[in-house]
This record gives structure tokens, sequence and C-alpha cells, in this order.
């Protein structure tokens, strides 16, 4: 079944940033929503092992001329290479295996062609406790009117990052799997305008530990959100993904997004489970399912802690979701009361 075909049971999207300056912010009957059972993907963490590629090619100098060598549309295995910088890939790939070790205020793969698939990467970046919009694991910057499409990022490990594990903007049709993001001071996962896609079974963690009061606390796990006055984010399947450890703000958030759905995900450790509110054009988020997830054990010793939170947010479904540790106060909260065509039903709320 297409992404669409999942999502159009479904509702959302996520979070306005400004990359150099980041701040954080949060009516109809909605149609009635089946069981989503992801499929799970094999093998979802584990990377390709680091053995010597195969016919024990050496390793050239810089990734970037090992990206150049490659032949459009062709696979490139990299596995036991470690790179000192990142590089640009300008043309269909697919990338296996290199390890990027970066150095402080530095990008690690930008990404500016269709067709790319990042396979097994490891992108570890100089520092993860001060805030630097410049360092970001795997990079996409393109314009709405010329989206980058058919992005695939699976079983990558990116850490040790001042700005963001990926920072996916202007993209279409894109695939983000099984992958280890942490050690990140301020998202982790952000999508900008991203136009159908799927984010299934990846491990968050440790997003803004250190360094959100750069950004007024602001941090994510997960984010579908916007910039200025691009298209919201539309289209995505939400799945399967664990958020542990985002101390000062939201795990999962989506700021305008529409039909976006959250499903089977775990939360641990956060001050908010899902967030779900305008984004900075005043798009209202429309058409938003939160269904089958695990909110669990709060972050410890914050005020204003939810599990879920809506602000003028239409056609939400609220459903079979389990709450435990944050008690009945704070599982649903609707900012100002504005929200409309809210339904919530068969959600276990422990104290």
């Amino acid at each position: 079944m297409s992404v669409r075909a999942i999502v159009s049971v479904a509702l959302a999207a996520l979070v306005v940033v400004a990359m150099a300056a980041v701040v954080g912010a949060c009516q109809a009957q909605p149609r009635p929503v089946a069981t989503v059972t992801p499929a799970p993907i094999s093998t979802p963490f584990a990377r390709p092992s680091r053995a010597d590629r195969p016919g024990d090619q050496p390793c050239r100098a810089t990734l970037q001329a090992e990206v150049n060598a490659a032949a459009s549309g062709t696979s490139l295995d990299l596995r036991g290479c470690t790179y000192a910088g990142g590089a640009t890939i300008n043309k269909p790939l697919h990338l296996v295996g290199a390890t990027v070790q970066l150095s402080a205020g530095e990008t690690g793969i930008t990404v500016t062609a269709d067709d790319v698939t990042l396979d097994g990467l490891v992108v570890l970046g100089a520092q993860a406790t001060t805030f630097d919009s410049k360092e970001i694991g795997i990079f996409v910057n393109a314009a709405p009117a010329t989206p980058i499409k058919r992005l695939t990022i699976r079983r990558c490990e990116l850490a040790s990052l001042g700005g963001f594990g990926m920072y996916l903007r202007n993209v279409a049709d894109i695939r983000i799997e099984g992958n280890d993001v942490h050690d990140i001071v301020y998202a982790g996962l952000m999508v900008l305008s991203g136009d159908g896609g799927t984010i299934e079974a990846n491990l968050v963690r440790r997003i803004g530990v250190k360094g959100a009061e750069a950004n007024e606390d602001n941090a994510y796990g997960i984010a579908l959100t916007t910039q200025g006055d691009e298209p919201p984010t539309a289209d995505f399947s939400v799945t399967a993904n664990e958020v542990e450890d985002v101390p000062t703000w939201h795990a999962f958030d989506t700021h305008g997004g529409r039909r976006i759905l959250f499903s089977g995900n775990t939360v641990r450790r956060s001050m908010r489970g899902i967030f779900v509110t305008t984004d900075g054009a005043g798009n209202e988020p429309t058409t938003i399912t939160i269904v089958d997830n695990r909110l669990l054990s709060p972050a410890p010793i914050r005020s204003n802690l939810a599990a879920v939170t809506l602000y003028r947010a239409r056609s939400v479904a609220i459903l079979r979701n389990t709450v435990t540790g944050w008690g009945k106060d704070n599982f649903l909260r609707d900012f100002q009361e504005q929200s409309t065509g809210v339904v919530v039903e068969g959600n276990t709320v422990e104290p």
C-alpha cells in the first residue's frame, strides 16, 4: 500500500523552525480510522558491517572524491572507509556504509538530487552541548517548486551535532527508516514542507539535553513543520518510532500539518509527547490521527507537562493510546479550547 493510501486514513504535520535562528512553537467530524499495523522493516537498527569493501578497493582521500567518481544511478559501497568531512550528492546514487567525522560547524551529507539512498552511514559531529545550526547530519534545502524526490535514509547513525540530525526542507515521497539519531542539541529529525513520506522505526534520543536554552528550551525529537510561507507538510505516516529524553520540549511535533498519522510510537522522558499546533503562517493542522501510541514516563521535575497538546487543530482522532505516568489531568490539553472535530476514544490513562 502506498504512503498516501495509508495516510488518507489519518491526519497531521509538524514544527516551525528557521535554520539560523530557530525558535520552536505549539471541523468537520474526522473520518473513521482503521486499525493500523505498520509493516516491520528488517533489522531496523542494524547497520552494514564495517568490514573491508568488496574486492578490497582502496578508500579515496575524501568522501567528495568518492561521490564525484561514482556514475549516476549506481551503488557506492564505502563500508570500512572513514572520512574527515562530508560531501554533496548531486546525482542519483545509492551510498552505503561510510563513516563521516565532522569538525565543529560542519554539515555531513548534503543531498541536491532526486533518487538518492543513504544506507548504513555513520555521521559523527564534534559536540552536542552548544547550538550551531550549521551542524547537521543529513541536509536538504530545496525550493518548493523543485523538491528533492524519493530520498531514502535507512540504518544510519547520526550523533553529536549542535543543530539537527536531519534537516529535510521541501522533499517529496521520502522514506526514513531504522535510523539511530542521538545526542543532538536542537532537533533529531525535522521535515519542513514535506509532500508525502514514511518515517518508521527510528530511534531518536537525548535531544536538547544540553544547549536547549539557546532556543528558549525548544527541542524536537521528530517534527513535521514549515518555514516561512512555504506549504505545510502533508501526507506523512509516522509509525513505530521511539523518542526518548527530550526533557525541555516535544518528542513528536507538527506545526500546520495535513493528513498526518502518528501510530505505534513510544515516548519516554519528554516534556510533551505529541504536540499539534499552527505554523508560522497561521495554517491550522488538519486531519491528524494519533493512534496506538505509548506515551510513558514524562520528563522529571518539569512543569506544563502534557501527553497530547492541541492548538487550533481540526479533525483530530486520538484513539487507543496508552498514557502512563502523566496523570489524567495531563493526558490531553486543548490550548484555549480552539480545536474542532476532536474524537477521543479508547485510550488508557494511568497515573
